[in-house]
Order: C-alpha cells, then structure tokens, then sequence
C-alpha cells in the first residue's frame, strides 16, 4: 500500500467526487443495473489513468478521485460524460426515466442531428481544489 500512497497527489490537490443518480431505485427494479455499473466503473478507471488521476475510494456506484491540478480533473470529468454517452447500457436500464435517451432541443450535430444530452447512468460530478490532510488507513 505505501507504493499506492506515493502515487497520491501532494499539495495542493484537486479531488472529484461522483455520485449516480437514481442508483438505488435503479437497484430495486433493473437486472441489468451490474452490467451497468461494471460499464460504468470500467469508463472512471480507463480516463482516470488517461487524465493522470489517482483514484483515492470507491462506495458502491460513487468515486472519489485525486488530480494534482483542476485542469486534469475537468477534462477527466467532461470525459466521463461523454464515454458515459457511448456505453451499450442494457435496455432495462434505458427504459427508466432517469437514464432515457434525452436530445437536445437546439444544438445540433456536424450531419444536423440533435445532440445527445443523456444517455444511460446519470453521473454527477463535484470537483474542488484545496491542500487535504493525509491519514494512513491501514484497512484500504
């Protein structure tokens, strides 16, 4: 664990915290909900690593991630929406009112057709910058 511990960002640090929205109704009627969540964990850890951050925990569908700058974390997290965009969700998932397909009303593509502006799992995302205070878990 103490190599992991020097992969953490020092100073001043930049940490993003993502939550799915719906998750737990999303449990209760959805099958399909652990494909998704393994789709979903599969697109944090890939741009995670793309974008130079360190993921600090995981609890259930929420990530809790280190940049060493909020540059980094910014693209990581408009990353994230957009792969999010492009994942083969399971259709019982679609079919909810939380992750239906919604299109923009206005903006368009390059071929004049609306832009996706949801598609699947719902992310949120909250970003902030400050100097954290490190503690040693010795369980995770």
């Amino acid at each position: 664990r103490d190599a992991a511990m020097k992969a953490a960002p020092k100073g001043e640090v930049t940490i993003a915290f993502t939550d799915v929205q719906d998750s737990t109704r999303l449990w209760d009627v959805c099958p399909g909900m652990h494909g998704a969540l393994d789709s979903h964990n599969e697109v944090m850890r890939l741009l995670i690593q793309r974008h130079e951050g360190y993921e600090v925990k995981t609890q259930g569908d929420s990530f809790m991630v280190a940049f060493q700058g909020p540059d980094n974390a910014v693209m990581w997290a408009l990353e994230v929406q957009e792969r999010l965009l492009e994942v083969e969700w399971p259709e019982d998932i679609l079919e909810q009112k939380s992750c239906e397909v919604v299109l923009s009303e206005n903006a368009k593509d390059s071929d004049g057709f609306p832009i996706v502006l949801f598609r699947g799992l719902r992310c949120r995302i909250g970003i902030h910058t400050g100097f954290p205070e490190l503690e040693f878990n010795a369980r995770t």
